[in-house]
C-alpha cells in the first residue's frame, strides 16, 4: 500500500486545502496519508506554515473529522512535526499533552535555534546529529525524518551563512551511526524524505538519506518510513515512483509499503 506520511497543509489555518492534498494522493494511488503540521513555537509569530499557538486541539479535531470524511477512499492518520531543542522542551510536552497523534515527527531543524554565522557546515552537522540523538533518547517521538537536515542548509548558502569547510561526510559517521542504533533500539523509523531532491532537479542524490548514510541505516536494521514533506497539493506523493525504481531506496520502500 503506497503511503505518505509527511504533509503540511495547514489544517488549522486552510482546512480546504486538505481536500487538495488528499486528492493529489488519490490520484497518485497512494492509499494512507498522514498529516503532519508544525508543531506552534512561541518565538515564531503566527502566519506561518505552523499550527497557530493554541490550537493544537483545534488541528487535531479538523484532522480526525477529514479522516471520517474520508472513510473508504483515502485512510488519514493525525500526526505532528516537532522541532525538538533542549530549549523548548516544555512547549514539546505541552503539544504532546494537547491529544493523542498517530504520528509524532521529532524534527532537527537546528537553524531555527542557532545562529549559523558562528558555525562551519561540519560544526553544524556534527550539532544537528547531537541533538537528533537527543530527541531519540527521549522516547518522545516515532521516525527520524530528514536525517541529514543540514544538507539542505548546504545547498542555499544564500539563505544559510555557514561557513564552507569543505563538508565531510565520514567526520560523521561515528554519530550518524550512533543515531541509527538509538534509532533501531527504539524501533523508530527512519524517513526517507524527498524534498530537498525535489527541489533540486528531481535529483535523487539529494534524497534523506542520502546512499552511503542508507547503507549504514541497512546495516543497523532500522525500519522506514517515507515523507514527500509536501507545502503543496502537487508535491504530494514527490517522487516516489523514482524511489520504487532506485536500487538505493527500493527494498526500504517496499518493506514500508508492506507494513
Amino acid at each position: 500500500m503506497m503511503k505518505d506520511y509527511h504533509m503540511h497543509p495547514m489544517a488549522t489555518q486552510a482546512p480546504e486545502r486538505l481536500w487538495e492534498f488528499a486528492e493529489t494522493a488519490v490520484m497518485q494511488g497512494i492509499k494512507e496519508i498522514c498529516v503532519t503540521d508544525h508543531m506552534p513555537l512561541s518565538f515564531i509569530p503566527d502566519g506561518t506554515d505552523r499550527i497557530p499557538h493554541g490550537r493544537v486541539p483545534e488541528y487535531i479535531r479538523r484532522v480526525r473529522d477529514f479522516a471520517k470524511e474520508n472513510e473508504g477512499k483515502l485512510s488519514v492518520k493525525c500526526g505532528i512535526e516537532i522541532d525538538y531543542h533542549p530549549s523548548v522542551l516544555s512547549e514539546i510536552e505541552a503539544v504532546l499533552s494537547a491529544g493523542d497523534f498517530d504520528y509524532v515527527i521529532g524534527s532537527t531543524h537546528i537553524h531555527v535555534f542557532e545562529d549559523l554565522t558562528k558555525y562551519t557546515f561540519n560544526d553544524i552537522a556534527a550539532i544537528s546529529l547531537e541533538n537528533e540523538i537527543r530527541a531519540v533518547e527521549t522516547g518522545w517521538f516515532h521516525v527520524v525524518p530528514h536525517m541529514e537536515m543540514y544538507r539542505f542548509l548546504f545547498a542555499y548558502p544564500h539563505r544559510f551563512p555557514l561557513k564552507d569547510d569543505g563538508f565531510d561526510l565520514m567526520r560523521h559517521e561515528a554519530l550518524i551511526r550512533e543515531l541509527l542504533r538509538k534509532a533501531k533500539e527504539r524501533d523508530m523509523y527512519i524517513e526517507i524524505n524527498t524534498n530537498l531532491a525535489r527541489q533540486i532537479n528531481n535529483d535523487l542524490s539529494f534524497a534523506y538519506p542520502q546512499a552511503t548514510v542508507m547503507e549504514w541505516a541497512r546495516e543497523a536494521g532500522v525500519r522506514f518510513s517515507y515523507g514527500s514533506d509536501a507545502h503543496l497539493p502537487h508535491q504530494v506523493g514527490s517522487l516516489l515512483t523514482a524511489l520504487r525504481e532506485s536500487p538505493v531506496y527500493r527494498d526500504a520502500i517496499a518493506e514500508w509499503e508492506r507494513e
